[in-house]
């Protein structure tokens, strides 16, 4: 969302710039008024304007149009922290449950964790236990038998 927002005001910018140079000049007020219909798609983004017109009100000051739109801004480059962080969120979770490559489900802090209630043992669950009553007793490794 910021590189658009971004893009997005700058356009805005320039249509102003334009109207100015046709000699159809717009207020600053009517500039934002413009900004924030044009967001009305993006909720987050009217909660802020909502919230910084309120502020500003409430102190009894005007929101002028650099502090709009470094709000928007700065609003934005939150989105998109939160946007990336989503989106990472199932590598990390592959990431995590990968464990080695004999195929562990854990990695070694988890499995230092974990304690048989088969044989006692740590490292593994019954499910993995190759000791009588466990749920690979039939297919120990030859290595294990001995």
């Amino acid at each position: 969302m910021n590189g658009k927002l971004y893009d997005h005001i700058y356009n805005m910018q320039e249509l102003r710039k334009q109207l100015t140079k046709v000699n159809n000049p717009i207020t600053s007020e009517q500039f934002m008024t413009y900004i924030c219909t044009s967001l009305i798609d993006h909720p987050n983004l009217c909660t802020v304007i909502t919230s910084i017109t309120s502020a500003t009100q409430a102190a009894g000051r005007t929101l002028t149009l650099s502090v709009l739109i470094a709000a928007l801004i700065e609003e934005a480059d939150s989105m998109e922290i939160e946007e990336q962080k989503e989106e990472n969120k199932p590598m990390a979770l592959v990431m995590k449950t990968r464990g080695n490559s004999k195929g562990q489900l854990w990695n070694r802090g988890d499995r230092e964790q974990k304690k048989c209630s088969n044989c006692k043992k740590s490292g593994h669950v019954k499910e993995g236990c190759f000791a009588p009553g466990g749920g690979k007793e039939n297919n120990a490794p030859e290595w294990w038998k001995k």
